[in-house]
């Protein structure tokens, strides 16, 4: 089930949600276990063969949080972490390592035939966080609590990842009211409307090209405007579900830290990183870079392979392991400059301009599995055709629709001073009469994502594939 679709938005929130504030209200006591029923259905839903791996990832932790609780056992913890490690391996990589013996050491073993459960990589790096904050002294979860944490759907999918620390102090004595409710529903307004008018629009033009690409039949300036189209498109996709997710979550009196702020105005690759999907780079940072030795000791080497891993992470594919090393090899040159006199009177939009070019460049690599696709996407942006012939030229693809959404997001998320946006929320917050003026515009913009999501085709989000 999509957080963004017609199925999941008229129904399946809405009933869950006046459910939730009944047994809050008039049964406290149940409230866990009716968001845990509530969340296996909601993963069922789009594969009841993987609930299974909810249930053991659960009764794992819980197991392991019986014995080690209150011991620094440091085997229990080695042996859970190869145990989640080796699950996650298995499910997500054992095809890739399959095919590059096959490919490399010309062996003939079978590709093995797997469901790969959704969302197993945000699932199994919380379970991660299980294990070691219950080993760093965190009190475990009684069996409740557990499945609670592993399951809960409204980040199970795509995030955003939270430590075991940080959750279980919200186990208890949450506060569902209207309060709550309205201030998630307007996290989950500004979420859809992110995806569906922005995203799933910019989506469609990028693959309408890229699907043409395969016959070689676009010129350079297609192939740029679909790499453009796809760097907004995955930051408006993944931004916009994280909205949706933190706004569910409130609703059901969850606090969940913000996932992105202003990305694409970073100066340098590494505030980039503290600025996107930042429960994936907060994750990385407590449980692999800093027992790693952090800034104590092999600070670069420390760096790389927290990147390298960031791309491992992401996709069982060359693809996504060079667009980590590309990153890391751009935040280690930067940890070795930035205290040098000439790079800091380098201007701030020279260093946000370099930034910019490279996550465009570096897009390329994400978005396109295959080594050989992506070796020739770059030789068409150099103006080399492999069929010398276009169907399309980018006069066909750039229509005023996607002509306002890109210089939309250009203004939003790269020029607009962050001051001018800070104004327009102290306005809207200024008294009754401006509160009733917001509302009504958020109700706008509900009505209009409401019909574009009706009249649109099904486009999932880009991040359920991780």
């Amino acid at each position: 089930m999509d957080f963004s679709s017609t199925l999941f938005v008229f129904y399946f929130l809405p009933i869950s949600v006046a459910g939730y504030f009944l047994c809050h209200r008039f049964l406290s006591r149940a409230e866990n276990i009716y968001l845990i029923l509530i969340s296996f259905l909601f993963y069922g839903w789009t594969d009841y063969k993987s609930v299974l791996f909810l249930l053991v990832i659960s009764l794992l932790l819980y197991g392991y949080g019986k014995i080690a609780e209150g011991k620094k056992n440091k085997a229990l913890l080695f042996g859970g972490l190869v145990l989640l490690l080796g699950i996650l391996g298995y499910f997500k990589y054992i095809n890739f390592v399959i095919s590059n013996l096959n490919r490399f050491l010309k062996m003939a073993i079978q590709p093995r035939e797997l469901i790969v459960p959704l969302g197993i990589s945000f699932v199994i790096f919380e379970a991660i966080s299980y294990l070691v904050d219950v080993y760093r002294g965190v009190r475990a979860g009684s069996l409740t609590e557990v499945f609670l944490f592993v399951s809960l759907f409204t980040k199970v999918t795509s995030g955003p990842i939270l430590s075991w620390k940080r959750f279980e102090k919200q186990t208890k004595n949450r506060e569902c009211n209207l309060t709550t409710i309205t201030d998630g529903a307007e996290e989950v307004i500004f979420g859809l409307a992110k995806k569906v008018l922005v995203a799933d629009i910019l989506g469609a033009a990028s693959y309408a090209i890229t699907s043409r690409f395969a016959k070689g039949a676009i010129d350079a300036a297609s192939a740029y405007l679909a790499a453009l189209c796809y760097m907004v498109q995955i930051y408006y996709d993944f931004s916009g579900y994280s909205n949706i997710a933190i706004g569910i979550s409130r609703m059901f009196g969850f606090t969940v830290e913000k996932n992105f702020n202003e990305p694409y105005r970073s100066t340098s690759v590494s505030e980039f990183w503290r600025r996107w999907h930042i429960s994936l780079g907060t994750w990385f940072r407590e449980y692999l870079y800093i027992p790693l030795g952090g800034n104590r000791r092999h600070v670069l080497i420390n760096l790389f392979v927290v990147f390298l891993c960031t791309g491992v992470w992401h996709g069982a594919g060359w693809n996504y392991i060079l667009w980590g090393v590309m990153n890391g090899v751009l935040v280690v040159l930067e940890r070795l400059v930035r205290e040098k006199k000439w790079y800091q009177k380098i201007p701030a939009f020279l260093k946000q301009t370099f930034v910019l070019v490279f996550l465009y460049v570096s897009w390329i690599f994400f978005s396109n599995p295959s080594l050989g696709e992506i070796k020739w996407f770059f030789l068409v942006m150099l103006g080399y055709n492999r069929h010398n012939f276009i169907n399309f030229t980018w006069k066909y693809y750039l229509n005023n629709q996607i002509i306002f959404l890109l210089l939309f997001a250009i203004i939003n998320d790269v020029l607009l001073p962050l001051s001018y946006k800070e104004k327009v929320t102290a306005f809207f917050q200024k008294d009754e009469a401006h509160v009733c003026v917001k509302y009504c515009l958020e109700a706008v913009l509900l009505i209009l994502t409401i019909i574009y999501m009706v009249n649109s085709t099904y486009s999932p989000f880009i991040y359920y594939k991780f």
